[in-house]
């Protein structure tokens, strides 16, 4: 193309044609971005400056016009106005490293080893720019000095150049979009999207533009189907206040996908705007900070790499991906995330998954889905429970026990409640707890254990279907945890450790910790903390017993004098709740400890990759938040006054008598206990999530009292400026809170039937806590890429099994459920409960306790009453159990087995009926499969005049491409045929020398070992520390 002379460019196509003539790499041709525009005119003027000065003052001026008219026209990037650049404003930051000069380094030398590092990244393919200094007071001489009491702020701005992510793409096996052109001739449907199980949009993803009517005609099809009209009131009210506004978020569109690689670049539009989106840049950031050396080899420091390593000797003090803008800036992704997605007002929703995922990653994304839908799930379970709660607390007046025990109670005295101080009661003190008791504890609660146990298993199957969905709309299908690199840690401590040994896959050579002398007595150490921890929960729960018997004691031997009437009536209430906060309360504290000694010990196992080392410390911190948070409540569930013996002949644990339970049970204890550390843990849990990182913004910032500008530090400035003062986001920590409240929901929803509400009104809410929190307050994480929730599940799995036996147990042996149900069938003359109070109490004759005369008892009476099934004194076996205690004990093991072979067979039922991925997804994946590698070899097979095969096909060659034995001459035999050739062809190996007799055995050599792979430049001078490639991943 000729260029032009004149500096005018009158329309839009000449605009276009300047553009091929001087390319930018960021320019769409198609769909011009203002930056873009204003870069068009600075090269303008640059190249205007060779003409005339006076014709080009006129013809700039005229062009500026020109363009400022197109770009009115023009409308910006969605979501793009944030984004942060260099100075150029052409590269955009993908990554930043900072440090502040107040905080003095554990490192004699931290200017050496930043040189080293930053040379280091320049090598590895990394553009740096370092941005100037911000200074905590302006003015002050001393700012800038290493140690220095004054903060100066210091960055270093990264970019990944576009050859550097193709090569690391390739490596870190990126699933990149085909070209659509290469697609046009595939139609598909809508099976793919999510709206079906979750409706993250009011409207399906478009799949194809072309198609785009044909999907809605099926959409309206199916409505037609299920609601019986087109626009129902039904509908409509979903599109407007339930599903996702596609307004805000536009539904996003399927592209067929494979794995990224070079040599097939012709299937890639790597020209494309965001063909590597940030969060893939950042990923790739982050991978390379990971692995490079700060030190000049050779290396003294066999550690030495890694940002994590340099963060720890205070070389930098932060680093991190840029957020898309300010949060209060319009038009950036942040802010309308925020807006929608992290409004409390908008709670009833859906959530845009999508997005989630192209902002935060899939790990994250993956997090909120899996919430969104357990709390959907807890609908139905909410509903049920708090009919059980209402159906109890409605026949509250009319039940028979409570009103055997608070009007008839005064009547029955009871032995005392401990040795030496206790004195003689009456059964009516109890009449608040018995009235409580009655409210959770009646035959509604049985169906509710049963349907909650179901429940729990239905929802994992449930979450499988959904999850395999989901995660084959973010291309995670085939992703394998073994295509993984190992971690830095990790190669670090092998180099001092390893032994070779080979990889059964490979074949290769491997460095590898030993097991005996290394591995096994790591774990077994690890194990053994563990195990310590463990005993430390424990015994915090008997400090709380002690706390209880001591308060039970003190309560009975003051009585009334002290605590006067009333007060002495709800005493055993008061104690119970007061001992429920005190276990809260140590329940924190031990959390913050496990916390940093499972990171410890899981670092000191020596795992390889990421996966491995994430899956071994959410084992130990669930092994120890399980101890720590359910201890206490397995106490007074299942051991709490199951074996204190009988008024004569206690048993006693260290000269101790042990507790003993209300006439109505301890199943009360549980419920306080339960709800106390379930929701107080709840409400403490995001009160701090809230407010940490606020107070820990303003302590790096404002108590400090450092300004910049006259601003507090990080209101205002760039980008990287804002972001330093944020806290980095740990998923970790919002997975544990939800499983351990799973955990809550079912383990012992039989004593609480209000735990699935409670669990549903926090969740609704912590959803969009958490969203606005990690949004306003915390770092934009690095992209991970997972393919499921990983171990969590299989921890899930494990509490809706043990859900099934818990609930049998405290059905069975806590509650009075089996008890009543004998007096009804065996006792009763009318299959009432009435009488049964007295029926379940014993007698003891006052004159045998031993502790008599110790006490200035009130009370003048002969025998006194306990809870159990004993023959009363006068009768020859006295004080042994009755019948009636041995066929109440039978009914509560038949009880037990019978549900539990119940609910399993159901639990079996559903897990068989329902597969973990839908058959039609199956379907769709086999049939996505076989377009793609046809899409591939057609694109191949058209490469091949690259490779430099000849053409077999023509008629007009094949008479010189024989030999005198009649067989084809061609630089491979007949046995090696020409799909074998497309195959080295389609894999980059370089066949052109294969055309001739003279390179045949080439041939016949490769045909023999079609699996070695070609020769991968990405792999090339790699620092020593880089991580192990997995023959996948080449």
């Amino acid at each position: 193309m000729k260029r032009q002379k004149s500096g005018v460019l009158n329309d839009p196509n000449d605009l276009i044609r300047f553009s091929q003539e001087f390319p930018l790499p960021l320019i769409n041709r198609v769909t011009f971005n203002i930056k873009h525009i204003h870069l068009l005119l600075a090269k303008i003027r640059k190249s205007n400056q060779m003409t005339d000065s006076t014709d080009n003052n006129a013809d700039l001026a005229s062009n500026t016009e020109s363009l400022e008219m197109v770009s009115l026209q023009v409308k910006p990037a969605k979501w793009n106005e944030g984004v942060s650049h260099f100075e150029d404003h052409v590269r955009t930051v993908d990554y930043v490293l900072a440090w502040d000069t107040s905080i003095t380094p554990s490192d004699p030398f931290p200017e050496n080893k930043r040189e080293v590092y930053q040379r280091n990244l320049i090598g590895e393919g990394l553009e740096l720019e370092e941005d100037h200094e911000y200074h905590g007071k302006e003015g002050d001489p001393d700012a800038g000095a290493e140690g220095s009491n004054v903060s100066t702020l210091k960055f270093i701005k990264i970019h990944v150049p576009k050859n550097t992510m193709a090569n690391y793409a390739e490596i870190l096996k990126f699933r990149q979009p085909i070209r659509k052109e290469l697609c046009a001739n595939f139609q598909t449907d809508d099976s793919k999207s999510i709206i079906k199980k979750h409706m993250v949009y009011d409207e399906g993803p478009i799949l194809q533009e072309q198609h785009e009517e044909e999907v809605q005609k099926s959409r309206r099809k199916t409505y037609l189907q299920l609601l019986g009209r087109h626009k129902s009131a039904l509908e409509k009210f979903l599109h407007q206040h339930i599903y996702v506004d596609s307004s805000t978020f536009p539904p996003v569109g399927f592209r067929y996908s494979t794995t990224y690689s070079r040599d097939k670049h012709y299937l890639f539009d790597d020209d494309e705007d965001n063909f590597f989106t940030p969060t893939s840049r950042a990923r790739v950031a982050h991978f390379i900070l990971d692995r490079t050396e700060f030190e000049e080899p050779p290396l003294k420091d066999p550690h030495a790499f890694g940002i994590s390593r340099l963060i720890n000797l205070g070389v930098y003090t932060a680093a991190y991906p840029l957020h898309d803008g300010d949060f209060k800036t319009e038009g950036t992704l942040r802010h309308t995330l925020l807006n929608e997605w992290g409004s409390v007002k908008r709670w009833y929703r859906y959530q845009p998954l999508d997005y989630i995922k192209d902002y935060f990653g899939v790990k994250v994304a993956l997090y909120f889905c899996w919430l969104g839908f357990y709390t959907c799930m807890l609908f139905p379970a909410a509903i049920i429970g708090l009919i059980v709660f209402l159906s109890g607390f409605i026949h509250v007046d009319s039940s028979v026990l409570t009103k055997e025990v608070c009007d008839d109670g005064d009547k029955t005295i009871m032995c005392p409640l401990c040795d030496k101080f206790c004195d003689f009661w009456f059964l009516n003190q109890s009449c608040t707890y018995s009235t409580i008791l009655s409210v959770f504890d009646n035959g509604t609660t049985v169906f509710f254990a049963a349907f909650m146990s179901i429940w729990a298993v239905l929802f994992l199957e449930l979450w499988k279907r959904y999850s395999a969905e989901v995660t084959h709309r973010w291309d995670l299908t085939g992703y394998d945890t073994h295509e993984e690199v190992a971690r830095p840690q990790y190669l670090a401590r092998v180099e001092r450790y390893y032994t070779m040994k080979k990889n059964k896959v490979t074949g290769q050579d491997e460095k590898r910790v030993p097991y005996w002398t290394v591995k096994l007595p790591a774990t077994f150490f690890s194990f053994s903390v563990v195990a310590l921890l463990v005993i430390l929960a424990v015994v915090a729960c008997v400090g709380v017993i002690v706390y209880r018997m001591a308060m039970i004691t003190a309560s009975a031997f003051y009585g009334v004098d002290v605590l006067g009437p009333q007060l002495s009536s709800h005493a055993l209430v008061i104690i119970n709740i007061t001992a429920g906060v005190l276990n809260l309360i140590a329940l924190m504290v031990l959390t913050w400890l496990y916390d940093w000694v499972a990171l410890v010990l899981t670092e000191f196992e020596m795992v390889r990759t990421q996966s491995e080392f994430d899956d071994s410390l959410t084992f130990k911190m669930y092994l120890l938040q399980f101890i720590n948070y359910y201890t206490s409540i397995f106490y007074l569930a299942f051991i709490k006054g199951k074996f204190i013996g009988y008024p004569k002949q206690y048993t006693r644990l260290f000269n101790i008598r042990q507790e003993e339970c209300d006439t109505g049970g301890c199943l009360f204890e549980v419920t306080a206990q339960l709800a106390i550390i379930m929701v107080g843990k709840q409400v403490t849990s995001t009160f701090l999530e809230l407010v940490y990182p606020v107070l820990m913004k303003y302590w790096r910032a404002g108590f400090k009292k450092q300004y910049w500008k006259g601003k507090l530090w990080g209101e205002e400035g760039p980008q990287w400026v804002q972001d330093y003062f944020l806290e980095e986001l740990d998923i970790f920590s919002e997975y544990l809170e939800m499983v351990l409240q799973f955990g809550f929901v079912t383990i012992f929803v039989s004593a609480f039937p209000l735990a699935p509400l409670c669990a549903l009104v926090n969740n609704l809410f912590e959803s969009r806590c958490d969203a606005k929190k990690i949004l306003m307050h915390y770092r934009r994480p690095v992209a991970v890429r997972v393919k499921s929730i990983g171990v969590w599940l299989t921890i899930l799995n494990f509490v809706s099994k043990f859900a099934v036996f818990s609930n049998a147990l405290i059905i069975a042996f806590t509650s009075e459920f089996i008890p009543h149900l004998v007096y009804r069938f065996s006792v009763s003359p009318n299959w009432s409960l009435e009488g049964y109070t007295n029926h379940s109490l014993s007698y003891m004759n006052t004159t045998e306790l031993d502790w008599i005369g110790h006490n200035k008892t009130k009370f003048d009476v002969d025998v006194c009453r306990y809870k159990d099934y004993r023959y009363p004194p006068e009768h020859p076996n006295k004080y042994a159990h009755t019948t009636m205690y041995w066929t109440v004990l039978a009914s509560r093991l038949i009880f037990m087995v019978l549900f539990e072979n119940i609910v399993v067979f159901l639990v079996l039922l559903i897990s068989w009926a329902i597969p973990d991925i839908p058959g039609k997804l199956k379907d769709k994946i086999r049939r996505e499969a076989h377009i793609v590698n046809h899409i591939m070899l057609e694109e191949a097979r058209k490469s091949k005049r690259d490779c430099g095969k000849p053409d077999m096909d023509s008629e007009a060659k094949g008479d010189d491409y024989k030999n005198q034995d009649g067989k084809a001459d061609n630089g491979y035999t007949s046995d090696f045929s020409t799909e074998n050739l497309d195959l080295a062809c389609e894999l980059g190996y370089d066949t052109k020398g294969w055309t001739n007799a003279k390179n045949a055995k080439r041939g016949e050599k490769w045909e023999k070992d079609l699996s070695k792979p070609p020769h991968d430049e990405a792999l090339v001078h790699r620092p020593s520390n880089y991580g192990e490639i997995s023959e996948e991943t080449v």
